[in-house]
């Protein structure tokens, strides 16, 4: 055996306990305690175990990398993402090649294990080398407290300890129902959310009494700081403009926005500042999977957006192909059908920068020139209209 190879296994019921400790002395900059309580809330919730791996030396745990599985928005499609989470060596096994072995074991068990994406938050330089690309850009709105349109307002608020509620997840399903990159939360027993330290909720309700929208927030020096919301966007910053109030804060920052929110737009209106960060290899990242499973979930959107553009009349096939798979999306009469790879006039080959066209990381065109992707016959005309920017974003609650 090569004096790299480590035992690659599922962290299973019998590594349970080893692995949360193992996790909770690698990320100990977080807190022991903290993070075997998010490992045993993973586990109870998101955390695949099948799919995830742990890398055993000499019987010792060496490597972890754990997988979550959940559901992203795409515009209207639903695609099944391995979210990658708990990347972690034991500090005297680093840099013998143990974490690249643990690394491509998981990506080699996802697909069979019916994930069509996967999705991770990562250090800078990284995971490039496993077919991830960048997902998005992180971008934050601030606003002054004067600033907030003064028409912002909203009864009936009161706070709440942020964590999962069942009629909370059904709302934000309702208010994010198209935006992609989104979770689509479980309205079943303890699904997941991802706690925040030192931050309070505030919902208010509507005329039935029932929650119509909320943010969770905490306050950072001067700064109230929105991690999550949900609701009429006017409502929002009528919740926004009470609490930073109530806490004496005179600046407001949405962290994690997306600029196609309705939010983001109603702020743009006003005087505001964005943030925009952008890592070439790092932070949100995504690659595909199955690539055809995802087309093949999306086709529905897809025909959507062919028909509102000025493709709409095109007959014809074009062939998509990423590093792994090629697939042929066969339009008639306004509707896209997914299939098997044909030699065909109109194609679009590219390597892992195909999964940046599937989420709308940029413009397409753009995409395009950046990871030089080759396009013959009508195969850019057509990424413009099936492959638009979607401004993608999954809120820190759902990030694992």
């Amino acid at each position: 055996m090569p004096p790299t190879s480590l035992q690659l296994l599922a962290p299973s019921e019998e590594y349970r306990a080893d692995t949360a400790d193992f996790l909770g002395k690698v990320f100990s900059a977080v807190g022991y305690y903290r993070v075997l309580k998010n490992y045993e809330n993973t586990v109870c919730t998101s955390y695949d175990e099948r799919s995830s791996r742990i890398g055993l030396k000499d019987g010792q745990i060496v490597t972890h990398c754990g997988v979550s599985r959940y559901t992203m928005r795409v515009g209207s499609a639903r695609l099944c993402v391995a979210g990658i989470g708990g990347v972690g060596t034991r500090p005297d096994c680093r840099g013998r090649g143990y974490m690249s072995e643990t690394m491509r074991g998981v990506l080699e068990g996802v697909r069979d294990r019916g994930y069509d994406m996967s999705l991770l938050f990562g250090v800078e330089g990284m995971y490039g080398r496993y077919g991830y690309v960048r997902a998005w850009n992180e971008t934050c709105c601030h606003v002054a407290y004067p600033d907030l349109p003064e028409n912002a307002q909203v009864s009936n608020l009161r706070r709440f300890v942020p964590a999962w509620r069942a009629d909370l997840a059904a709302l934000y399903n309702r208010f994010h129902r198209a935006a992609t990159g989104s979770a689509v939360r479980s309205t079943q027993e303890r699904g997941w959310f991802h706690p925040q330290p030192d931050a309070a909720g505030y919902l208010w309700t509507g005329r039935s009494r029932s929650p119509a929208g909320y943010v969770i927030a905490k306050v950072e020096g001067d700064v109230l700081n929105i991690l999550d919301f949900t609701g009429d966007p006017l409502e929002i910053l009528g919740a926004a403009r009470r609490v930073a109030r109530m806490r004496s804060c005179r600046n407001l920052c949405f962290s994690c926005v997306s600029e196609a929110d309705p939010l983001t737009k109603l702020l743009r209106r006003g005087t505001c500042r964005l943030d925009v960060r952008c890592r070439r290899c790092g932070g949100a990242m995504v690659r595909t999977i199955n690539l055809a499973a995802c087309l093949q979930k999306m086709a529905g959107e897809l025909s959507r957006r062919l028909a509102a553009s000025p493709m709409c009349d095109w007959r014809g096939s074009l062939l998509v192909a990423d590093a792994c798979d090629s697939v042929c999306l066969h339009i008639r009469n306004g509707s896209v059908r997914p299939g098997g790879a044909q030699s065909v006039k109109h194609a679009l080959r590219g390597g892992p920068a195909i999964a940046q066209l599937l989420i709308g990381t940029d413009n397409p065109d753009e995409v395009i020139d950046a990871a030089r992707i080759r396009t013959s016959g009508d195969a850019a005309s057509l990424t413009k209209a099936l492959f638009p920017r979607q401004d993608p974003l999954l809120s820190p609650l759902d990030r694992f």
